[in-house]
């Protein structure tokens, strides 16, 4: 992660919500494109053969249904879905455009991203040598830093 000693000032942090993001009224980071693939940012252990048509519209307050990591938007993973254990890669894209809007100014997107490759490739990340959280611990300490 970036580094632990700061100037003569505090790091921001006055990250928002996935609840807030994915309001269609709420303007993203210029870098960030709401259809951009969850795997355009974030490592995917695997892809599906293929992925779920996408409708023009859902009615009902339904969403999309990507099935898999792969197959999801940023906008879609702020949506919980069936496969996202602990809402973890939820809470990661709401991190993500807290970073990219210099909400949060403690994490950088690599440390995200390193973040996210641990849990996929080994079940677990290490914030500190000898430290290791599971999904559920991650989904926590994501959830900490937005309102």
């Amino acid at each position: 992660m970036s580094t632990s000693h700061y100037g003569k000032t505090a790091p921001t942090c006055d990250g928002l919500s996935p609840g807030y993001w994915k309001q269609p009224q709420h303007a993203w980071p210029a870098a960030v494109s709401r259809t951009a693939m969850f795997t355009s940012v974030f490592y995917a252990a695997s892809a599906p053969a293929a992925c779920p048509v996408r409708a023009a519209s859902y009615p009902n307050g339904k969403c999309y249904e990507p099935g898999s990591y792969a197959c999801a938007s940023l906008e879609d993973m702020l949506n919980p879905q069936s496969f996202d254990n602990n809402n973890v890669g939820m809470h990661l894209v709401a991190a993500y455009l807290n970073v990219m809007s210099q909400k949060v100014g403690f994490l950088e997107p690599t440390d995200l991203q390193t973040m996210w490759s641990e849990l996929q490739t080994t079940g677990r990340y290490s914030p500190t040598a000898g430290v290791y959280w599971d999904n559920s611990q991650v989904a926590n300490y994501l959830s900490s830093i937005h309102d």
